[in-house]
């Protein structure tokens, strides 16, 4: 399997994203217990501070450039980088708050700073460092913030990211693992990187245990690689029959997992081979969009469209006419291959209620079904209620992971897109 590159893990709002609070100015000598913003650069920072909250970005600039201009103390350098990274950030120069988390962190006054106050510095530093690629200050700041005990699962998500492009792939699996336990301590969803680099390493040594990790990748995030990690595991050497190797590329086409031509055409020739020939069709039309597919290669492609054109003319009828359980059930297959999904429920439950003789595929396509609707937790009902062979039921627990990834993403019933049948 060939590694996969990962990026850092870059916050979409840091700590420091405002200042809200005055800055404390001496109006003599600052108390022995607590270090205070000399006069004038204190009168001109809490300017800029009004100016910043008014989001008047160029008079907050001008206020910190009085402020610079003023004699100054190594603490009212500090707190000049410190609004100046407040300015940068909401206008997303981060370039400049980079350069002004540098500066406060090696100024002078840093250590004497409360721990609260150095642990937010230092997170910051570490998004900022990790969102330019700077992986040496990444670990060196992350180093600072282990001192302080104020590593966090994002931190470490860094980290682990860090040292994954520095090649310190063992110290990349310890830090990735660290965030991965945080966050289903605080019962939140791992990274998505700490999840992969874990993987990669697990592939070496232990692949039953990649394959839980991927699991827990596409729960987290539905991550098509992981997923088709996950179907080429369950059918490699495995004995398959057409419709449940159907259910499969219904769901790496549904997930947008499909890497290749050959998957659009894998896809396309079992819908053919079901007679779903609306399914064969979306999903070779879709091979030729995506550019993974060329026209020259969808041979079956025009016998499809022309079988799928009197398929729909006759859909509706041959659902009335439709008077055995197996007959029902072919209706209900091409009402999935024309993304009517509802139709697709009620006819599969009718064919369930009229003695099916293998319920678990009528489970199994009322439960992707619903999953496509949008209906997550009916979906994810349904489908832990498949029984049947082993591949059927790995197939129904893959798309119930999908299933919850779904739900996690959308937090509403709102359905998918990219459905077979539904463009």
């Amino acid at each position: 399997m060939k590694k996969v590159l990962v990026r850092a893990a870059v916050a979409t709002a840091l700590l420091c994203g405002s200042v809200g609070t005055a800055v404390v100015v001496t109006t003599g000598a600052a108390m022995a217990d607590e270090q205070k913003v000399s006069h004038d650069v204190g009168v001109a920072l809490n300017d800029a501070i009004k100016a910043l909250q008014a989001k008047d970005y160029a008079t907050a600039t001008a206020k910190v450039q009085d402020a610079e201009a003023a004699k100054k103390t190594d603490y009212d350098e500090f707190k000049i980088d410190e609004v100046k990274a407040a300015i940068a950030i909401p206008q997303k120069d981060f370039t400049t708050a980079e350069a002004a988390y540098e500066g406060m962190i090696s100024s002078p006054a840093f250590p004497d700073l409360a721990p609260d106050d150095q642990i937010s510095t230092l997170k910051n530093a570490v998004i900022l460092s990790a969102a330019s690629q700077k992986w040496a200050e990444v670990i060196a700041y992350a180093k600072k913030l282990t001192a302080l005990n104020g590593m966090d699962q994002a931190s470490y998500e860094n980290l682990a990211v860090a040292y994954y492009n520095t090649q310190d792939k063992a110290d990349a699996v310890t830090a990735a693992q660290k965030s991965i336990d945080m966050a289903k301590a605080a019962g939140q969803t791992p990274g998505e990187n700490v999840l992969q680099i874990v993987a990669n390493a697990q592939l070496q040594n232990n692949p039953s245990a990649a394959t839980q990790t991927w699991e827990d990748m596409v729960q987290a995030t539905g991550n098509v690689q992981a997923l088709h990690n996950l179907v080429a595991v369950a059918t490699n050497g495995q004995p398959v029959q057409t419709q449940d190797a159907l259910y499969y590329y219904r769901l790496l086409y549904a997930a947008g997992a499909m890497k290749n031509g050959d998957d659009y055409q894998t896809l396309a020739s079992m819908a053919n081979e079901k007679k779903d020939f609306e399914e064969a069709r979306v999903a070779l039309e879709a091979g030729i969009s995506s550019g993974k597919l060329t026209a020259a290669q969808a041979t079956l492609l025009p016998k499809v469209r022309h079988q799928a054109e009197q398929d729909a003319g006759i859909l509706s009828s041959a659902a009335k006419g439709a008077k055995t359980p197996d007959q029902m059930m072919d209706v209900a297959q091409d009402y999935y291959g024309f993304g009517r999904y509802a139709d697709a429920i009620a006819e599969a439950q009718r064919a369930l209620a009229s003695g099916l003789k293998d319920p678990s595929n009528s489970k199994m396509l009322i439960g992707i079904s619903q999953v496509q609707s949008g209906k997550y937790d009916d979906g994810i009902n349904t489908l832990s209620q498949v029984q049947g062979s082993a591949i059927r039921q790995k197939a129904a627990h893959l798309w119930t992971l999908y299933a919850q990834a779904m739900k996690n993403k959308t937090g509403s019933a709102a359905a998918p897109t990219g459905n077979p049948g539904g463009n």
